[in-house]
């Protein structure tokens, strides 16, 4: 599965996962609170 994925890139695209991952908990919630006020 991770053929081809190691080193630098793999450290970035997990960064980038990590960082949408914790956008999506928390700044949804504060940068569109009228989409998603039962947040």
């Amino acid at each position: 599965i991770s053929h081809g994925w190691h080193g630098r890139k793999s450290a970035y695209f997990a960064v980038i996962a990590f960082l949408l991952v914790i956008f999506t908990y928390l700044g949804v919630s504060y940068l569109l609170p009228g989409l998603h006020s039962y947040a």
